[in-house]
């Protein structure tokens, strides 16, 4: 592994590194943690790994725990994505034994040359008239795939959204889905049957989705909503998705018009999805393929903004 990372290239591996060892690499530290926090990882615990494999097997335990402790923090900051250098990153791979495509990604994400795989911002949260009264969430987003169509001048014209919920609390039976009819009106729905739309607040609608059936904590249902665009005005030339909550196995797919491709495509995060914060933070060239769109995968989507933005 050679070359030099940039700061937005620590952050990216950093993250992707951490998702790795809350899921693929979770049971060579989860004994040693504290079980209560399953979302998150145990910095001591990791540390740990790294300080055996470090000293290797000709040292005692309280050796281990000693260089534990010393280490801890450079593995938080690895994890949060604040430092994370070329050795501490090949500690990480050879402690926890990582795949060679795992570490492939690692180290393309780390040098500026992978696309992100987890990509977590630093958004802040939907003020709220009254902070102290936070709601229990009811369900997570474990899978969500958007499709999004433009027509022949350019505008869009439909979109499909295909997720899969999970129930956070017993007895959950109704799914809210929110939309702008100034912009669409919603079509169909697979998954559950849909109230009548009802007005949030200036344009933004909802419709509340009766499930097929009563869910208990933990489990799933798969949904799909499908959308038509009204093109009263012209809309920005892009397709951003924002989101406060943690989202897991996201896909993005933009299809352009064969006769009206675009002159250039780019994958664009932005710091917000609010004005003035909505501008752009990165931006990166994306070819389009043979069927005249762009796909984009990420693993974790979390307090971020990101899609595709373009140019005819």
């Amino acid at each position: 592994m050679a070359g030099t990372a940039t700061s937005r290239g620590v952050r990216l591996a950093g993250h992707y590194l951490n998702e790795l060892l809350l899921t693929e690499y979770r049971r060579q530290w989860y004994y040693r943690g504290d079980r209560n926090r399953s979302n998150k990882v145990n910095t001591m615990a990791v540390a740990y790994v790294l300080a055996v494999h470090r000293l290797g097997d000709t040292a005692v335990e309280v050796e281990y725990q000693e260089d534990a402790k010393r280490i801890k923090d450079t593995v938080y900051r690895a994890l949060v994505g604040r430092i994370l250098t070329r050795e501490t990153l090949e500690l990480f791979m050879d402690a926890f034994a990582m795949s060679e495509a795992h570490c492939e990604t690692l180290a393309r994400l780390w040098d500026g040359t992978a696309a992100p795989r987890v990509l977590i911002g630093d958004m802040p949260p939907i003020a709220r008239p009254n902070p102290a009264a936070r709601t229990k969430r009811r369900y997570e987003t474990v899978q969500r795939h958007e499709f999004h169509y433009l027509g022949a001048d350019g505008q869009p014209v439909r979109h499909r959204t295909i997720q899969t919920i999970r129930a956070l609390v017993d007895g959950y039976s109704v799914h809210p889905y929110t939309f702008d009819l100034s912009e669409v009106e919603l079509e169909f729905v697979l998954g559950g049957a849909p109230s009548e739309p009802y007005q949030l607040q200036g344009t933004h609608w909802a419709v509340d989705v009766q499930l097929p059936e009563t869910l208990s904590i933990g489990q799933a249902v798969p949904m799909e909503f499908s959308t038509i665009f009204r093109n009263d005005a012209p809309l920005e030339p892009c397709f951003r998705y924002a989101t406060h909550q943690r989202l897991t196995d996201l896909m993005f797919r933009v299809e352009f018009h064969p006769r009206c491709l675009p002159r250039s495509v780019h994958w664009t995060e932005w710091r917000d999805y609010r004005e003035p914060d909505d501008v752009v933070t990165h931006s990166q060239s994306a070819a389009l393929n043979r069927e005249h769109s762009v796909v984009q995968h990420l693993e974790v989507l979390e307090n971020a903004v990101a899609g595709f933005a373009w140019e005819f």
